[in-house]
């Protein structure tokens, strides 16, 4: 397998990338809510999002999130990697 791939980064990468409002959890709304206390996480808040049409189902991964646990599981040289 090309482990120079990253579906899931890539994935919410590109979901971040159209500037959504945020109507889910996690509350943080991308962290635009958060105070500068907070400004050390600004830039991984985005990131932090849930299953949404695009970014897969962790309890049921059929999208980007398979292709990155079949990549670990590659790496690791193990049967099955879970996330």
């Amino acid at each position: 397998m090309d482990q120079n791939q990253a579906p899931l980064f890539e994935a919410l990468k590109k979901h971040t990338e159209h500037n959504s409002v945020s109507f889910h959890v996690p509350g943080h709304k991308s962290g635009k809510v958060f105070t500068s206390e907070a400004e050390s996480f600004h830039s991984l808040l985005p990131y932090d999002l849930t299953e949404l049409q695009g970014l897969d189902d962790l309890h049921q991964p059929e999208g980007p999130i398979k292709q990155a646990e079949l990549l670990a599981s590659d790496l690791y040289q193990t049967d099955q990697t879970f996330f």
